[in-house]
């Protein structure tokens, strides 16, 4: 059972923008991991994962380690 759920697990990064201590603003990485919960693709991840991102990758585990944009 577990190969079979391990290739369901993906990696999310999400590109932000947030506001520095001078009022600036700055460019942010976040990254978390999400689930493959239906064939046509669908994925779900915690909101924090997401939350005020501007682009968001999502990656496949190896051994085919491909990325999309979401």
């Amino acid at each position: 059972m577990v190969k079979r759920v391990t290739g369901a697990v993906v990696n999310v990064t999400s590109s932000t923008l947030t506001q520095d201590a001078l009022g600036g603003v700055q460019p942010g990485k976040g990254v978390g991991t999400g689930s493959i919960i239906r064939s046509d693709g669908v994925i779900v991840t915690n909101f924090h994962v997401v939350e005020g991102a501007l682009n968001l990758k999502v990656t496949l585990p190896p051994p085919d380690g491909r990325s999309f944009q979401a």
